[in-house]
Protein backbone atom coordinates (compact mmCIF):
# COMPACT_ATOMS: atom_id res chain seq x y z
CA UNK A 1 0.00 0.00 0.00
CA UNK A 2 2.81 2.52 0.54
CA UNK A 3 6.43 3.04 -0.72
CA UNK A 4 9.19 4.62 1.47
CA UNK A 5 12.47 6.17 -0.36
CA UNK A 6 14.88 8.09 1.76
CA UNK A 7 14.96 7.77 5.98
CA UNK A 8 12.77 10.71 6.39
CA UNK A 9 11.12 11.08 3.00
CA UNK A 10 7.40 11.39 2.83
CA UNK A 11 6.30 8.05 1.99
CA UNK A 12 3.58 7.78 -1.29
CA UNK A 13 -0.24 6.39 -0.40
CA UNK A 14 -0.51 3.84 -3.32
CA UNK A 15 -3.84 2.88 -2.80
CA UNK A 16 -6.99 2.75 -0.54
CA UNK A 17 -6.69 0.38 2.86
CA UNK A 18 -8.01 -0.80 6.02
CA UNK A 19 -6.69 0.79 9.46
CA UNK A 20 -5.63 -3.22 9.48
CA UNK A 21 -3.67 -2.67 6.89
CA UNK A 22 -2.17 0.86 7.93
CA UNK A 23 -0.55 -0.58 11.27
CA UNK A 24 0.51 -3.92 9.74
CA UNK A 25 2.45 -1.68 7.17
CA UNK A 26 4.20 -0.31 10.00
CA UNK A 27 3.86 2.96 8.47
CA UNK A 28 1.75 4.00 11.93
CA UNK A 29 2.56 1.99 14.61
CA UNK A 30 -0.52 1.52 17.66
CA UNK A 31 0.98 2.04 21.50
CA UNK A 32 -1.12 0.70 24.34
CA UNK A 33 -0.45 3.83 27.31
CA UNK A 34 -0.59 1.10 29.72
CA UNK A 35 2.09 -1.17 28.49
CA UNK A 36 3.97 2.23 28.12
CA UNK A 37 3.48 4.59 31.49
CA UNK A 38 5.13 7.42 31.96
CA UNK A 39 8.83 7.42 33.48
CA UNK A 40 8.96 9.85 36.13
CA UNK A 41 13.41 10.05 35.74
CA UNK A 42 14.68 11.10 32.63
CA UNK A 43 17.52 8.88 32.62
CA UNK A 44 14.80 6.00 31.51
CA UNK A 45 14.06 7.94 28.66
CA UNK A 46 15.74 7.27 25.19
CA UNK A 47 19.01 8.89 25.49
CA UNK A 48 19.03 11.25 22.66
CA UNK A 49 15.31 12.29 22.90
CA UNK A 50 16.52 12.84 26.48
CA UNK A 51 18.73 15.18 24.90
CA UNK A 52 16.56 17.32 23.10
CA UNK A 53 14.08 17.19 25.93
CA UNK A 54 15.91 18.30 28.63
CA UNK A 55 17.79 21.07 26.01
CA UNK A 56 14.06 22.61 25.48
CA UNK A 57 13.49 22.49 28.99
CA UNK A 58 16.72 24.49 29.41
CA UNK A 59 14.89 27.02 26.78
CA UNK A 60 11.92 27.79 29.01
CA UNK A 61 13.80 28.17 31.88
CA UNK A 62 16.44 30.59 30.52
CA UNK A 63 13.63 32.75 28.84
CA UNK A 64 11.48 32.91 31.20
CA UNK A 65 13.32 33.23 34.85
CA UNK A 66 10.85 34.40 37.76
CA UNK A 67 7.70 33.86 35.45
CA UNK A 68 8.31 30.05 35.68
CA UNK A 69 6.57 28.24 38.08
CA UNK A 70 7.04 25.09 36.71
CA UNK A 71 7.86 22.57 33.34
CA UNK A 72 6.49 19.46 32.04
CA UNK A 73 7.35 16.89 29.42
CA UNK A 74 4.39 15.01 28.03
CA UNK A 75 3.61 12.61 24.80
CA UNK A 76 6.25 9.65 23.45
CA UNK A 77 9.26 10.67 24.75
CA UNK A 78 8.55 10.54 28.87
CA UNK A 79 6.82 6.75 27.93
CA UNK A 80 10.40 5.83 25.55
CA UNK A 81 8.17 5.32 22.45
CA UNK A 82 9.39 8.42 20.95
CA UNK A 83 9.70 7.52 16.95
CA UNK A 84 12.28 9.30 14.31
CA UNK A 85 10.65 11.92 12.37
CA UNK A 86 7.31 11.66 13.85
CA UNK A 87 7.43 12.03 17.59
CA UNK A 88 7.47 15.71 18.71
CA UNK A 89 9.24 17.17 22.08
CA UNK A 90 6.23 18.68 23.53
CA UNK A 91 7.66 21.11 26.61
CA UNK A 92 4.33 22.81 28.52
CA UNK A 93 5.40 25.97 30.74
CA UNK A 94 3.14 26.69 33.59
CA UNK A 95 3.44 30.72 33.73
CA UNK A 96 3.11 33.63 36.11
CA UNK A 97 3.21 37.01 34.94
CA UNK A 98 4.61 36.23 31.66
CA UNK A 99 5.40 39.19 28.73
CA UNK A 100 4.04 38.42 25.10
CA UNK A 101 7.29 39.12 23.78
CA UNK A 102 8.51 36.26 25.82
CA UNK A 103 6.69 33.50 23.21
CA UNK A 104 8.40 34.81 20.25
CA UNK A 105 12.09 34.68 21.83
CA UNK A 106 11.36 31.37 22.95
CA UNK A 107 10.25 29.88 19.35
CA UNK A 108 13.26 31.73 17.97
CA UNK A 109 15.58 29.97 20.11
CA UNK A 110 13.67 26.75 19.63
CA UNK A 111 14.11 26.86 15.84
CA UNK A 112 17.97 26.71 16.40
CA UNK A 113 17.28 23.76 18.72
CA UNK A 114 15.16 21.98 16.03
CA UNK A 115 18.43 22.25 13.28
CA UNK A 116 20.39 20.60 15.80
CA UNK A 117 17.55 17.99 16.70
CA UNK A 118 16.18 17.01 12.87
CA UNK A 119 15.30 13.95 13.75
CA UNK A 120 12.45 15.44 16.04
CA UNK A 121 9.40 16.61 14.01
CA UNK A 122 8.53 19.45 16.15
CA UNK A 123 9.48 20.83 19.36
CA UNK A 124 7.14 23.10 20.65
CA UNK A 125 6.25 25.12 23.97
CA UNK A 126 3.03 25.79 25.31
CA UNK A 127 2.51 28.48 28.12
CA UNK A 128 -0.38 28.00 30.23
CA UNK A 129 -1.08 30.43 32.73
CA UNK A 130 -1.59 28.56 36.50
CA UNK A 131 -3.76 30.48 37.37
CA UNK A 132 -6.49 29.89 34.84
CA UNK A 133 -5.86 26.41 34.13
CA UNK A 134 -8.84 24.56 32.54
CA UNK A 135 -9.43 20.99 33.58
CA UNK A 136 -8.48 19.45 30.75
CA UNK A 137 -4.81 20.85 31.09
CA UNK A 138 -4.90 20.07 34.89
CA UNK A 139 -5.53 16.32 33.57
CA UNK A 140 -2.93 16.78 31.07
CA UNK A 141 -0.39 17.72 33.73
CA UNK A 142 -1.58 14.95 36.46
CA UNK A 143 -1.93 11.92 34.07
CA UNK A 144 0.23 12.25 30.82
CA UNK A 145 2.96 14.61 31.85
CA UNK A 146 6.30 14.54 33.89
CA UNK A 147 7.47 17.36 35.85
CA UNK A 148 10.88 18.62 34.95
CA UNK A 149 11.30 21.32 36.75
CA UNK A 150 10.99 22.00 39.99
CA UNK A 151 12.91 18.61 40.48
CA UNK A 152 10.73 17.63 43.53
CA UNK A 153 7.30 17.22 42.98
CA UNK A 154 4.34 18.93 45.74
CA UNK A 155 6.23 22.00 45.90
CA UNK A 156 2.84 23.73 44.36
CA UNK A 157 -0.49 22.94 44.20
CA UNK A 158 -2.35 22.76 40.98
CA UNK A 159 -5.95 23.61 40.47
CA UNK A 160 -8.43 24.62 37.25
CA UNK A 161 -10.26 27.69 37.30
CA UNK A 162 -13.28 26.17 35.66
CA UNK A 163 -15.24 23.27 35.29
CA UNK A 164 -14.81 20.79 32.40
CA UNK A 165 -16.17 21.69 29.23
CA UNK A 166 -19.74 20.62 28.56
CA UNK A 167 -20.84 18.88 24.96
CA UNK A 168 -21.89 22.67 23.63
CA UNK A 169 -18.56 24.09 24.88
CA UNK A 170 -16.31 21.16 23.00
CA UNK A 171 -18.12 21.89 19.99
CA UNK A 172 -17.76 25.19 20.05
CA UNK A 173 -13.73 24.92 20.90
CA UNK A 174 -13.60 22.36 17.39
CA UNK A 175 -15.54 24.76 15.54
CA UNK A 176 -12.99 27.94 16.50
CA UNK A 177 -10.20 25.51 16.05
CA UNK A 178 -11.06 24.68 12.37
CA UNK A 179 -11.81 28.29 11.61
CA UNK A 180 -8.34 28.84 12.63
CA UNK A 181 -6.75 26.15 10.21
CA UNK A 182 -9.01 27.28 7.49
CA UNK A 183 -7.21 30.70 8.00
CA UNK A 184 -4.01 29.32 8.23
CA UNK A 185 -4.68 27.35 4.96
CA UNK A 186 -5.30 30.16 2.91
CA UNK A 187 -2.69 32.32 3.88
CA UNK A 188 0.34 30.16 5.25
CA UNK A 189 3.52 29.05 3.80
CA UNK A 190 3.12 24.67 2.74
CA UNK A 191 5.25 23.75 5.24
CA UNK A 192 2.90 25.58 7.97
CA UNK A 193 -0.32 24.79 5.97
CA UNK A 194 0.93 21.29 6.01
CA UNK A 195 1.70 21.02 9.79
CA UNK A 196 -1.98 22.65 10.21
CA UNK A 197 -3.83 20.20 8.66
CA UNK A 198 -2.28 17.03 10.47
CA UNK A 199 -2.58 18.81 13.53
CA UNK A 200 -6.83 19.48 12.83
CA UNK A 201 -6.86 15.70 11.76
CA UNK A 202 -5.18 15.17 15.37
CA UNK A 203 -7.44 17.31 17.04
CA UNK A 204 -10.70 15.78 15.42
CA UNK A 205 -9.82 11.78 16.07
CA UNK A 206 -8.90 12.35 19.77
CA UNK A 207 -12.26 14.34 19.92
CA UNK A 208 -14.55 11.66 18.31
CA UNK A 209 -12.79 8.92 20.26
CA UNK A 210 -12.89 10.87 23.25
CA UNK A 211 -16.82 11.51 22.80
CA UNK A 212 -17.22 7.31 21.90
CA UNK A 213 -15.53 6.30 25.38
CA UNK A 214 -17.75 5.37 28.07
CA UNK A 215 -16.31 8.39 30.18
CA UNK A 216 -14.27 11.72 29.20
CA UNK A 217 -13.32 13.04 32.78
CA UNK A 218 -9.33 11.92 31.83
CA UNK A 219 -9.57 13.04 28.02
CA UNK A 220 -9.41 9.25 26.76
CA UNK A 221 -6.23 8.38 25.22
CA UNK A 222 -4.17 10.02 22.81
CA UNK A 223 -2.75 7.50 20.89
CA UNK A 224 -3.75 8.10 17.19
CA UNK A 225 -4.24 4.55 15.66
CA UNK A 226 -5.99 3.93 19.19
CA UNK A 227 -8.79 6.47 18.40
CA UNK A 228 -8.96 5.58 14.97
CA UNK A 229 -9.28 1.83 16.24
CA UNK A 230 -12.00 2.97 18.63
CA UNK A 231 -13.92 5.05 16.23
CA UNK A 232 -14.19 2.55 13.07
CA UNK A 233 -17.49 1.44 14.11
CA UNK A 234 -18.85 4.83 13.84
CA UNK A 235 -17.08 5.33 10.36
CA UNK A 236 -17.31 1.47 9.03
CA UNK A 237 -18.36 3.04 5.76
CA UNK A 238 -15.81 5.27 5.72
CA UNK A 239 -12.91 3.48 6.86
CA UNK A 240 -10.96 3.43 3.78
CA UNK A 241 -10.57 7.68 4.61
CA UNK A 242 -10.38 7.04 8.19
CA UNK A 243 -7.16 4.88 7.36
CA UNK A 244 -5.84 7.87 5.19
CA UNK A 245 -6.88 10.38 7.81
CA UNK A 246 -4.71 8.59 10.33
CA UNK A 247 -1.63 8.37 8.02
CA UNK A 248 -2.30 11.98 7.23
CA UNK A 249 -2.63 12.79 11.26
CA UNK A 250 0.73 10.89 11.57
CA UNK A 251 2.75 11.47 8.47
CA UNK A 252 1.07 14.77 7.13
CA UNK A 253 -1.51 14.54 4.16
CA UNK A 254 1.10 14.43 1.70
CA UNK A 255 1.40 11.28 2.85
CA UNK A 256 -2.22 10.16 2.76
CA UNK A 257 -3.16 11.80 -0.27
CA UNK A 258 0.01 13.33 -2.65
CA UNK A 259 0.33 16.78 -3.11
CA UNK A 260 -3.23 17.67 -4.14
CA UNK A 261 -4.47 16.94 -0.57
CA UNK A 262 -6.62 19.80 0.10
CA UNK A 263 -10.12 18.25 -1.08
CA UNK A 264 -9.48 14.77 0.56
CA UNK A 265 -8.32 16.26 3.41
CA UNK A 266 -11.94 18.28 3.86
CA UNK A 267 -13.44 14.88 2.81
CA UNK A 268 -11.51 13.66 6.40
CA UNK A 269 -12.38 16.72 8.39
CA UNK A 270 -16.37 16.05 6.81
CA UNK A 271 -16.32 12.25 8.02
CA UNK A 272 -14.16 12.45 11.84
CA UNK A 273 -16.91 15.87 12.45
CA UNK A 274 -19.48 13.19 11.70
CA UNK A 275 -18.25 10.88 13.74
CA UNK A 276 -18.04 13.21 16.73
CA UNK A 277 -21.32 14.04 16.17
CA UNK A 278 -22.41 10.73 16.04
CA UNK A 279 -20.39 9.76 19.18
CA UNK A 280 -22.01 12.22 21.28
CA UNK A 281 -25.89 11.69 20.10
CA UNK A 282 -25.09 7.67 21.21
CA UNK A 283 -23.46 9.04 24.39
CA UNK A 284 -25.85 11.27 25.54
CA UNK A 285 -29.06 8.52 24.64
CA UNK A 286 -27.13 6.18 26.94
CA UNK A 287 -26.76 8.61 29.73
CA UNK A 288 -30.62 9.14 29.18
CA UNK A 289 -31.56 5.34 29.00
CA UNK A 290 -29.14 4.92 32.18
CA UNK A 291 -30.72 8.33 34.06
CA UNK A 292 -34.35 6.45 33.53
CA UNK A 293 -33.30 2.99 34.85
CA UNK A 294 -32.14 4.26 37.75
CA UNK A 295 -35.48 5.61 38.72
Amino acid sequence: CVSITGRFSVPRWRAPATLDEVLKSGLVRQFDEHKHPLRSDPKDWQSKWRKVALSAAAVGRQVLGKCLVALYIRGSVPRGTASDGISDVDVVCLVQGMKHEIVAEANELLRDLARDFSFASKIEMKFWDVESLTHEQLSVLQSRSVQLWPETAGEFSLQASEPPKDLRQRFAQLDKDMASVSSVLESEPRAIRERAAKWMLRRLLRAAAREASATIEDGGTRDLASCALYIRHLASSDERLLAAALVASVRGPRAAWGDAWRSDWRDAVYMLQSVTAKAASLRARTKEIGDLSAL
